[in-house]
């Protein structure tokens, strides 16, 4: 039996948000690693989804290692450990992203 390789991986790092709007969070991820580009427009794709399903200041950092510290409304914040396979497998597109609202 062949090993099936994992197409889409994610450690939740820290959250306060819901399981369902974790989830809701998590796909919108997915779908910008997919399609692609450099960190500020990956940030910019999932600030725009998230803002389209929830009302306020969405605050997004996606990067491969930073430090961070942030101030933010209360059940609105996910840090995640997330990856897909590239088409040229056995690459990865590996990155961390901080989502939280503020405002």
């Amino acid at each position: 039996m062949e090993d099936v390789p994992v197409t889409k991986k994610v450690e939740v790092l820290c959250t306060d948000m819901t399981g369902e709007r974790q989830q809701e969070v998590i796909n919108i991820c997915f779908a910008a690693l997919e399609k692609g580009g450099l960190d500020q427009e990956i940030a910019k794709k999932i600030k725009e989804e998230v803002e389209k399903k929830e009302a306020g200041g969405w605050h997004v950092i996606v990067g491969c290692d930073y430090g961070s510290k942030c101030t933010h409304e209360q059940s609105s914040l996910i840090a995640l450990d997330i990856s897909i396979v590239l088409p040229d497998a056995p690459y990865r597109r590996h990155k961390h992203i901080l989502i939280f609202k503020h405002g």
